[in-house]
């Protein structure tokens, strides 16, 4: 289990404000598709519109981190925050396609701007390679706690205000949308108020890394083991294929309702929160590497069994055993990446690995869309299984011997 005590309060501050964000994200991941869906939106239309989301973050990731680390991340977070809360505000008050797809790219701006940037504040507020584990995973675990909230209020919300206050159908989950932007004003006060970044010298950084220089600096210290991570574009790829479109898998399989969904999404994110915290027992005892690729190998079986599970309980039960094992090494997974990369560069470099990710999972869930609009509802679920068990192999046998720096 990760230890608290060593944990200082301004990562307390970061992991709190991670978690109510990832509250509001659980409604975008969980009801969003379902929600376009009986607003009359096709599964390709849906597609298409994650993938702008995708492109725009990804686009966007590498030169807004780049910069981050130049200027000081502190202030890219927040703005990421306000991106989230003005994605939100737009999706309560509309259903015009042109300002959902306005919608999706603010969201797609808001992962650009937040994800190295909170990814690099967080390995700074640590003190060793144990106290970065343990930061990353309380993250995780919190973070997936809350969002597993977030699922499960995504299914609560919507019939309670059809029930209670005789919203229509599609009317019902705006509400959502609402507590979504509401809470990433709260976490931008939080952190305005709370987070002091360390000033960055001039000097920092020298000797060729991305903190100096100017802006569009390759991270040269870190470039060699930041393209070894190349291979996550397999995974990307494979996810982007089926697992945005898990809800609407659902939907369109079994016929299920939010107030079904959103509790089954909920039991996934939450197991796998708990899950998490026997990671950082798992990286001591067989390393990193190990940890992670013997975790995510070990979801597969489970990812291929879903297409022929017969029912709803069965696909939800295999669904979250591949989720689990899939992500529960994540914080770990980060904690190692934020390790092998040079401290001056951690945003930078994690942007372009993440770009590596991000890239095909941008355009995957169109494809995905529409192997749904043809009925081939089922064919996505082995296509990702093929390249999530290539990318597996192929991280364990070129990460096996690198070790982190500190």
């Amino acid at each position: 289990m990760p230890s608290v005590s060593g944990i200082n309060t301004e990562a307390r501050t970061l992991i709190f404000v991670g978690a109510i964000m990832n509250f509001g994200f659980a409604f975008y991941f969980v009801a969003l598709p379902v929600y376009l869906s009986v607003a009359g939106f096709s599964p390709t239309v849906i597609g298409l519109l994650l993938a702008v989301e995708a492109v725009i973050g990804f686009s966007l990731a590498i030169p807004l981190a780049m910069l981050s680390d130049i200027r000081g991340r502190k202030g890219f977070f927040i703005l990421g925050i306000l991106a989230a809360s003005v994605a939100g505000a737009i999706l309560y008050f509309t259903l015009n396609l042109i300002l959902i797809v306005l919608a999706a790219a603010f969201s797609g701006l808001a992962n650009a701007l937040m994800s190295a940037p909170a990814l690099a504040l967080l390995a700074e507020k640590a003190t060793d390679d144990r106290s970065r584990n343990d930061i990353f995973t309380l993250s995780s675990a919190f973070g997936g706690v809350a969002t597993a909230l977030g699922a499960l209020i995504s299914g609560i919300l919507p019939a309670l205000f059809a029930a209670r206050f005789g919203f229509g159908v599609v009317g019902s989950f705006r509400p959502l949308f609402a507590l979504s932007a509401t809470l990433g004003i709260v976490g931008l006060v939080v952190v305005q108020l709370k987070i002091h970044e360390a000033r960055r010298s001039k000097t920092e950084g020298s000797n060729g890394g991305a903190a100096t220089g100017g802006f569009m600096k390759i991270p040269r210290k870190s470039l060699p083991v930041v393209m070894r991570f190349s291979m996550l574009g397999l995974i990307g790829f494979g996810a982007g294929l089926i697992i945005p479109l898990f809800p609407l898998w659902f939907h369109l399989r079994f016929g299920l309702d939010i107030s079904v969904i959103g509790p089954l999404f909920s039991a996934m994110l939450f197991v796998t929160a708990l899950a998490s915290l026997l990671t950082p027992y798992l990286a001591r005892r067989r390393g990193s590497v190990l940890t992670i690729a013997l975790t995510q190998i070990c979801s597969i079986p489970f990812l291929i069994l879903i297409p022929f599970s017969g029912n709803y309980v069965l696909a939800g039960v295999a669904m979250v055993a591949r989720n689990m094992l899939m992500n529960v090494s994540g914080p770990i997974q980060h904690s190692y990446q934020m390790g092998v990369i040079h401290p001056d560069e951690r945003a930078t470099a994690s942007s372009i690995i993440q770009t590596f990710d991000a890239v095909p999972r941008a355009f995957a869930p169109a494809i995905g869309g529409y192997m749904f609009s043809l009925g081939l509802l089922d064919l996505p679920f082995f296509f990702t299984a093929a390249l999530y068990t290539t990318s597996i192999l192929l991280f364990y046998f070129i990460f096996r011997g690198v070790r982190p720096l500190d």
